[in-house]
């Protein structure tokens, strides 16, 4: 079989393996955004921003041509992107294990956090998206035990 179709069926083999977690993440954003109006797990349970906040709306920004809000809503995005040619070279064109796509995502996330916590700590909890909500699980947990220990 030549390089091209050995491509082909690790692509396959991936996305078959992948599958159900895919469609496990697309039930729960679905089941997230119509009950609660969040996506994010996060934000969610706690309230706060995590890492990767402001991806999404970065993506939209990307998607309608608007380059500067999508660095603003999260700078990562892009680089993200860029990652993908590596992996796909390394992981289905060389076929080897994707080490410098590894190390490229393990600089990606330390950046990605060490910006987080700037962000934490020039905007929130006052601008977006680095904003506390108070409608969050968390907060309704402790409410709800609040009462339950003045009774």
């Amino acid at each position: 079989m030549n390089r091209r179709a050995n491509c082909l069926n690790r692509i396959r083999s991936d996305f078959k393996a992948m599958l159900p977690g895919l469609v496990l993440c697309a039930l729960f954003l679905a089941f997230s955004s119509a009950v609660f109006g969040k996506v994010c797990p996060v934000r969610l349970l706690l309230g706060i921003p995590c890492p990767a906040c402001g991806m999404t709306r970065a993506a939209v920004f990307l998607i309608t041509g608007d380059l500067s809000g999508s660095l603003k809503a999260n700078p990562f995005l892009l680089p993200l992107i860029a990652s993908l040619p590596i992996y796909i070279w390394e992981h289905y064109w060389k076929n080897r294990r994707a080490r410098l796509f590894s190390g490229y995502i393990a600089v990606l996330i330390l950046f990605m956090v060490l910006f987080y916590l700037y962000r934490m700590a020039v905007y929130f909890p006052n601008e977006e998206p680095m904003v506390y909500e108070l409608d969050n699980l968390f907060h309704d947990l402790r409410q709800l035990a609040a009462r339950l220990s003045t009774k």
